[in-house]
């Protein structure tokens, strides 16, 4: 278990570290063309396109982190009036529901890069290739699936705690 939480750990913190980098640089890019726009008139060209696939990249880079520290928004309002037996199951559930879909929209993702890289698709303005970002989509969502999987191994065998910045406390009260 331990080396399990360690690999998905690792795999999830270093695309977390990814997309991080590329959001400062997306912030960047988007002060430039401010700045160009409201001084001098002109923008940077392609400015959309590289934005539009930034950020695309940037949310399923870091959402295997988010999910694998149970960092999602949550309404808890009746969550701590259950016992943790039940407090378990409602996370299994969430993990199962949420690797379902993560799992789904892999394959679909990994389907749309073939079909974009067959098809030769491409943004309008840069001829940005969109096959890599359905990869990096694929990529984030498929890691994000395996991470409810890794979540509900651990929640199995009474193991969340081994899971970086958490507690088994924080989870099941």
């Amino acid at each position: 278990m331990v080396r399990l939480a360690s690999i998905l750990s690792a795999l999830n913190a270093a695309l977390a570290l990814l997309a991080g980098i590329l959001l400062v640089s997306l912030v960047g890019l988007t002060a430039v063309n401010v700045i160009l726009r409201y001084f001098f008139g002109s923008a940077v060209f392609g400015a959309f396109d590289l934005l539009q696939a930034g950020v695309a990249t940037v949310i399923f880079l870091a959402m295997p982190y988010c999910t694998w520290r149970d960092g999602h928004v949550a309404v808890d309002i009746a969550y701590n009036l259950f016992s943790k037996i039940v407090q378990r199951c409602v996370l299994a559930m969430s993990d199962l529901i949420s690797g379902a879909v993560l799992g789904l929209l892999a394959y679909r993702s990994a389907t749309a890069m073939v079909s974009a890289f067959n098809y030769g698709e491409r943004s309008s303005l840069l001829g940005i290739p969109f096959a890599p970002l359905w990869g990096f989509i694929a990529l984030g969502a498929a890691l994000g699936a395996v991470s409810c999987a890794g979540r509900l191994l651990l929640n199995a065998t009474n193991n969340l705690h081994l899971i970086p910045g958490t507690s088994e406390e924080e989870i099941v009260q």
